[in-house]
């Protein structure tokens, strides 16, 4: 019977740690996501040729949404 209990509540712990991980794992990916996107837009606009393509690519998009 205890054996049992204590498996149950591993389990359950096991579950419920899973699920922190994932949330936090989804927090730190938008996190970075934002770091990431702010350096690559300014390594973008320092070339001149990469802002003309990233003005290009930005406009389809606006249109399509």
């Amino acid at each position: 019977m205890m054996y049992q209990t204590t498996m149950s509540a591993l389990m359950f712990l096991s579950i419920v740690l899973v699920i922190y991980e994932i949330i936090v794992f989804v927090k730190w990916n938008k996190y970075c996501q934002k770091i990431w996107s702010k350096y690559f837009q300014k390594w973008i606009n320092s070339k001149p040729e990469l802002k003309k393509i990233n003005s290009k690519v930005r406009w389809r998009t606006n249109l399509q949404s």
